[in-house]
């Protein structure tokens, strides 16, 4: 009985908005409005940053202007695709609107 009633206030727009409001919306907007960028403007900051989050265990395999999404391969990437044959070769995949090795 509980259930019937609870898909029968599920189905009327009141019904399904509370709890639309409850568990996707409110939450939702609790997390929009603790986000606090980071500024790493400077070379320093990012570096920093980067190093925080376990820079040591992290090989950048490419790099964007940001501007125009132009990117490159890095020569650490050459070797990875060797390292680890299961993952999809960086010649395959495609980051902005050009790609360049």
């Amino acid at each position: 009985e509980n259930a019937s009633q609870f898909m029968e206030r599920l189905s009327q727009p009141e019904g399904f908005e509370e709890l639309f409001m409850k568990h996707m919306y409110n939450p939702l907007v609790k997390i929009i409005e603790a986000y606090q960028p980071m500024n790493l403007r400077s070379d320093e900051k990012w570096n920093k940053a980067f190093a925080e989050a376990g820079g040591d265990h992290f090989t950048p395999l490419i790099e964007c202007t940001g501007y125009d999404a132009d990117c490159r391969i890095l020569e650490a990437a050459k070797s990875y695709d060797e390292r680890d044959p299961s993952h999809t070769p960086l010649g395959e995949l495609h980051w902005g609107k050009s790609y360049n090795n």
